[in-house]
């Protein structure tokens, strides 16, 4: 563990806890809207495309980051949360 910005980071209760925020994984459902791709397969070849940080589990699902999908791709796979301006 280390320290930044006044918030311990590493395990903490419910291990999710960032610099900044909390992360929260997509849904199936969310990372089939970001790449437009049912497969897990062709999931990943888009995903490595668009430069999205994920990985893969054991049974073959997809894990994506909230907080490693920029802001440009958000609002197409309505991930909520944060704040707007102007809008």
């Amino acid at each position: 563990m280390f320290q930044g910005a006044n918030k311990m980071v590493g395990s903490t209760e419910s291990g999710s806890d960032l610099v900044g925020g909390t992360m929260n994984p997509l849904t199936p459902k969310q990372v089939a809207g970001l790449t437009g791709k049912k497969r897990p397969s062709a999931q990943v070849r888009v995903l490595r495309y668009m430069g999205i940080d994920h990985r893969t589990r054991p049974d073959g699902s997809i894990l994506v980051v909230d907080v490693d999908v920029p802001m440009t791709f958000q609002k197409e796979v309505k991930i909520t949360g944060g704040f707007k301006i102007n809008g």
